[in-house]
């Protein structure tokens, strides 16, 4: 089995939310709707990143994520929200991150903060960013497009790509709304030189497919098959029900594994099935790990309360 192997890096250096290192299994496979056949093995370094972050003192003009709320980890009732106008110590606002950015509370919109960032994955060797996003004209929308723009202006190697955050876009929205959004992908961004691809063919992330029934996605796929958008979609799930209409699996957030049995042996066996599946199938392969993963401090109460 040929290899590409996938890094990322962890949210206290690259300042995002998630830092998760994927693994990508290249498969030899038959000709995919969705994908072109595969001439060559390359290996890539991946990082999900999150653009949607704003500060009152950058071109954005307000806090955006900064100030995530805070709930009780027994009843999960919301019970306040980040304050990043508060200082609460060592000069340090109260911000809804775990690790407190070296930038401080940057603004995801800001040409400097960009350019550091990418100077930064550059260095740690990361190849690829997989963006949140939220939709056609959303903030993570205009972001995105700013870094393309960017990244070609300042002529980085860096490469770029979308994660398409199913959860929020699928919801009271049909297939063919959800095709019209990666068909915006596909014909505005796609077109750079550092927008990812893979063999030629623009690659995107689809998290959590699951939430929409099988038939709902492949409607999607359908879609774009009819209009002639060729695209890698790489989704996130274990099913294989749902495995063969995409392009390759991954899965987001492993930790519930590691929780449930903190010895690995299920995340072994999970990752195992996933490989299984993709051979079966000749699909893409991505295992995700989570290199010092930390939600604690901005979705829960502080340590002392």
């Amino acid at each position: 089995m040929n290899r590409l192997k996938l890094l990322a890096l962890s949210s206290t250096i690259i300042l995002i939310a998630l830092g998760v290192v994927l693994t990508l299994y290249y498969q030899h496979y038959r000709h995919h709707p969705m994908t072109k056949i595969p001439q060559k093995k390359e290996k890539f370094v991946l990082a999900f990143y999150y653009p949607w972050y704003g500060s009152r003192y950058g071109p954005t003009h307000a806090w955006r994520h900064w100030n995530h709320w805070r709930k009780n980890v027994i009843t999960g009732e919301i019970i306040e929200w980040h304050n990043p106008d508060e200082i609460i110590r060592n000069d340090r606002r109260d911000i809804g991150a775990a690790h407190y950015p070296i930038l401080g509370p940057y603004d995801s919109f800001d040409e400097n903060t960009i350019v550091t960032h990418f100077k930064w994955a550059r260095s740690a060797g990361i190849d690829v960013f997989i963006c949140s996003w939220w939709g056609v004209g959303s903030y993570e929308d205009l972001v995105f497009k700013k870094m393309l723009e960017i990244a070609t202006k300042y002529n980085y190697p860096i490469k770029l790509t979308i994660y398409y955050e199913s959860v929020g876009l699928t919801r009271n929205r049909g297939p063919e709304e959800v095709a019209k959004d990666i068909m915006y992908i596909i014909k505005n961004y796609a077109s750079y030189d550092n927008f990812f691809k893979y063999n030629g063919s623009p690659v995107i992330f689809v998290y959590a497919v699951e939430v929409k029934p099988y038939f709902y996605w492949k409607a999607v796929i359908d879609k774009l098959r009819q209009y002639n958008m060729s695209c890698m979609l790489i989704a996130d799930t274990t099913s294989e029900m749902y495995a063969k209409i995409f392009s390759g699996i991954h899965i987001y957030n492993p930790l519930s594994l590691l929780l449930s049995d903190p010895t690995g042996n299920l995340l072994n066996y999970t990752y195992e099935w996933m490989n299984n599946i993709t051979k079966r199938n000749n699909l893409l392969f991505v295992a995700t790990v989570l290199p010092g993963y930390n939600a604690v401090s901005y979705t829960h109460l502080r340590a002392h309360e």
